[in-house]
């Protein structure tokens, strides 16, 4: 449970940082190639994660991240739907507002901390939480990249409960029940949120 846990706070967190710089950039700051760099990260999405992972695994080795929370955080990072999508939610936001912004003697850092953000918080949250989602139900990558059964999270640790010689069928079943509970809680708490950021294409008012 700690493991997952920490695992998935931390690829929520840093996945969400990464993908909002990223669409906020491309989005509203002027630099060369945007369009090749917004095609460049989109076809990132025909790509297929089962294509990359023996290269993946082949890098993860080459740099000692096997069998360690690095190894299991830090492949999870790069995100091309959160790009595309938040850089979508930040394409709505009205340039003139950024102009006042600038003409206040504000820099960029503060237009995407005081501006950006706050107005896209339904997207950042629906990042979030479907970030978060994936990360805890991940089971291809931690099984390739773990053996070290203390760095183990729940979709990997459930099947060990299983006994080649008896069948316990009542371990697995609490187990599994006590995993969906913090997905199920996350979803009732940020429902709202959830709703806002899927249903919504842009900046309203």
């Amino acid at each position: 449970m700690f493991n997952s846990f920490f695992v998935a706070i931390c690829v929520t967190v840093f996945t969400v940082a990464f993908a909002a710089m990223a669409g906020f950039v491309m989005s509203k700051l002027p630099f060369r190639y945007k369009s090749a760099m917004f095609f460049l990260v989109l076809s990132g999405l025909l790509i297929p994660g089962e294509a990359i992972i023996i290269p993946l695994y082949q890098v993860a080795k080459d740099m000692s991240l096997l069998n360690s929370y690095q190894g299991l955080i830090i492949p999870a990072l790069a995100s091309p739907v959160a790009v595309i999508v938040l850089k979508s939610f930040f394409d709505g936001v009205p340039n003139d507002l950024l102009e006042s912004v600038q003409i206040d003697g504000g820099g960029t850092w503060r237009i995407f901390t005081q501006i950006m953000l706050p107005l896209n918080r339904p997207a950042l949250a629906s990042m979030a939480i479907l970030t978060f989602i994936g990360s805890w139900n991940n089971f291809l990558w931690p099984f390739l990249s773990v053996t070290d059964d203390n760095l183990f999270t729940l979709p990997m640790g459930i099947p060990t409960l299983m006994s080649q010689y008896s069948e316990d069928y009542v371990k697995p079943m609490v187990v599994n029940t006590i995993s969906s509970i913090p997905i199920i809680l996350l979803f009732i708490i940020f429902e709202r949120q959830i709703i806002k950021g899927v249903s919504l294409s842009g900046i309203k008012g």
